[in-house]
């Protein structure tokens, strides 16, 4: 899932927002055999017959297919790429969890690009007035469609299960849930199926699990920026700005933005990695042991990592509406940005007054809802309530659903794992000690044991359900 805190000043990255930095699960350098694909499927533009000039039309779907360890009355896995082009985790079809079950259960692995994203895009360009197609509800029929018309090499109709992590666990989820005729079962990990726009609980496990150390000195920080962004010492602001490089910015909240940027790395921590971005972060803070010099080092890696190359104010402020990363209409980030402006929001701004925040307070939902508007030229309205009712959010009970989190997950505050929603069956929900991000998709002989164990209980589970099919 894309972490959002700086938005669209590096569009090559990503969050939950537009495009910060988020390592998904670890690619590797292959070229697939042209057995497993891509193909391409005729899907169409509107399920629901909104414009009759789109009634008919379609557009191609990339997907994947490995087959070769199908026997009769095995299942098929689809996994659904998510918010990315599928291009960057087309490996998955030979090397993840997803091909391990499809082997372990002679059945079909089937991986597709999620509409808008890659090389599956209805229109020429990103334009508002081409995205009003791109939605979960078209999103979901997708599958639908896809699955009841798509060619494979079955001698019978076989039961298909939904498998996905993050925004793709969500369609897993929601898949099951909308569509419990023809998906069979569903594997949701780190699916943050609760809705929030205001979501603040984002730092909450880093706080709650992070380097003590590191946390403290983070907090210390942004405590003492905000008395200065929230006084009216205009001097002060200046010097501050200076001391993060970031002289040439004019809004204190793009400025909030942008020294918010290492804690993006915790959701990247991968299993085993012992170079990790947010704990090299926090050995900054080592010998350090006063607010000012907490504050000194912080702004010394500011200065060092994250802008060094950004010498034009214009690179790195989101407040002209005339820049090309609102104008451009050719831009790919547009999609999430537009997915997450009119349906889920996932804004990680500041925690309410009273809790401590590893954010400062000037980063507010004003920071993201203004991008919104300039991309999009208009003012969109979330309804958490009324979407959550209608998907389910915590409350989703759909059958034969597993749920998998890792215990240390930033989006694990919006799955049915968070702390906050009720109870599950012990049965079907697993949580992965120590786990970060839809951990539970890495495969291999160097995979930790506690994802093998979960890896397992997921097999155990499936096999005991397709024993009913």
């Amino acid at each position: 899932m894309r972490f959002i805190i700086t938005v669209v000043v590096l569009l090559s990255t990503s969050v939950l927002g537009t495009q910060l930095m988020i390592k998904n699960m670890p690619r590797q350098s292959v070229i697939l055999p042209d057995e497993f694909g891509p193909f391409y499927f005729d899907q169409k533009i509107d399920h629901f017959n909104h414009d009759i000039n789109t009634t008919t039309a379609t557009f191609r779907q990339r997907y994947w297919m490995n087959a070769k360890y199908y026997k009769k009355y095995g299942p098929v896995i689809l996994y659904n790429a998510g918010e990315t082009d599928a291009i960057e985790r087309y490996n998955y079809i030979i090397n993840s969890t997803m091909n391990d079950l499809a082997q372990s259960l002679h059945g079909i692995m089937i991986l597709i690009e999620h509409r808008y994203y890659g090389e599956s895009t209805p229109f020429p360009d990103y334009s508002t007035e081409n995205m009003h197609f791109l939605n979960t509800k078209q999103a979901l029929a997708d599958m639908s469609y896809f699955i009841n018309m798509v060619k494979i090499p079955t001698s019978h109709v076989p039961p298909w299960i939904m498998y996905g992590g993050s925004y793709s666990g969500n369609i897993a989820a929601w898949m099951r849930l909308k569509y419990p005729d023809i998906v069979f079962a569903a594997v949701a990990s780190s699916a943050p199926v609760e809705i929030k726009t205001e979501f603040w609980n984002y730092y909450d496990p880093i706080i709650r699990y992070g380097p003590m150390h590191c946390i403290d000195a983070i907090i210390s920080t942004v405590e003492q920026v905000d008395q200065i962004l929230f006084s009216n010492d205009s001097d002060a602001k200046l010097e501050l700005f200076t001391k993060f490089g970031l002289s040439g910015l004019k809004h204190d909240d793009d400025f909030a933005s942008w020294i918010g940027y290492p804690l993006g790395g915790w959701q990247n921590i991968l299993p085993g990695d012992n170079n990790n971005e947010f704990l090299d972060f926090c050995k900054i803070f080592d010998n350090s042991t006063t607010p000012v010099e907490y504050m000194d080092v912080y702004a010394q890696y500011i200065v060092t990592t994250v802008c060094h190359n950004s010498g034009d104010a214009v690179c790195i402020s989101t407040h002209n509406p005339d820049s090309p990363l609102y104008t451009d209409m050719t831009l790919r980030h547009r999609a999430w940005l537009y997915q997450t402006c009119t349906e889920y929001g996932y804004w990680a701004i500041a925690a309410p007054d009273g809790y401590r925040s590893l954010v400062s307070h000037k980063l507010d939902i004003n920071w993201f809802q203004r991008q919104c508007q300039y991309t999009f030229g208009h003012n969109y309205t979330i309804d958490d309530k009324i979407f959550n009712c209608h998907y389910g959010g915590w409350n989703a009970m759909p059958t034969r659903t597993i749920w998998i989190d890792g215990e240390y997950d930033p989006w694990r505050e919006l799955s049915v794992h968070s702390l906050d929603a009720p109870m599950r069956n012990s049965s079907n929900a697993i949580i992965i000690p120590h786990a970060v991000h839809h951990w539970d998709f890495y495969s291999g002989q160097y995979t930790p044991e506690s994802i093998k164990q979960a890896q397992m209980q997921i097999l155990r589970i499936l096999q005991g359900w397709l024993k009913h099919y």
